[in-house]
């Protein structure tokens, strides 16, 4: 049986989150139908450009981690324990107040927001023992310096009934949000790659590939 999402301690921040607070949070700037819910579990906080060259390419840190909730029709969120090929999410750039999609090109033809901008999701054990499912974006970067924010789509492609309507952006997401603002400098700017989060250690000791920095 499905535990009521109601509240969790983050192992970080020490700090209490109830479920009308991620309630308030994720319904800002949202399309979304009443059955699911979006929770970004893990901000970006920066990151360093890379320019022209890949060879020097560098992900946004930390990696954006997001969990996707149910909720009721007394507007209760609950985890979902179920791993499905029919879930999905798209990310994009966008400015960092949310109003338009960053999508320039850099010197002339290469476009500005790169990596694996489409993941599925994942059932996975959190820091806090909680089984839920996830997104986990580990290989996203950005081209030029700037302040940004992400946008993340969820889908449910078990309800589409054309597949193909996703990659023509034409399907209307189960679930829209938006990540907090990060910061893309230079190398010369760049603070350096964060300690990676509890939450993070737990995915990568459940096989997750992801960077752990101590």
């Amino acid at each position: 049986m499905s535990k009521k999402f109601t509240s969790e301690k983050n192992s970080d921040s020490d700090k209490e989150i109830d479920s009308s607070k991620l309630l308030e949070s994720t319904s800002r700037n949202m399309e979304h139908t009443h059955k699911y819910r979006l929770v970004v579990r893990q901000h970006p906080v920066h990151a360093r450009l890379f320019g022209s060259s890949n060879k020097d390419r560098r992900p946004i840190d930390p990696p954006p981690i997001l969990e996707l909730l149910k909720m009721d029709h007394e507007e209760q969120l609950y985890p979902i324990i179920k791993d499905s090929m029919f879930f999905c999410m798209r990310v994009e750039l966008w400015n960092s107040n949310g109003t338009s999609e960053s999508c320039r090109k850099i010197h002339s033809d290469l476009p500005l927001f790169v990596g694996s901008q489409m993941e599925n999701s994942r059932v996975l054990t959190d820091d806090l023992g909680r089984i839920g499912t996830f997104f986990i974006f580990k290989d996203l970067s950005v081209r030029d310096h700037g302040t940004y924010t992400l946008k993340f789509f969820f889908f449910d492609l078990e309800s589409m009934e054309s597949p193909g309507s996703l990659i023509e952006h034409s399907l209307t997401a189960e679930a829209v949000i938006f990540s907090n603002p990060f910061n893309v400098s230079t190398a010369r700017e760049f603070s350096g790659v964060l300690q990676s989060s509890n939450l993070a250690k737990v995915f990568k000791s459940q096989g997750v590939k992801l960077s752990i920095k101590k």
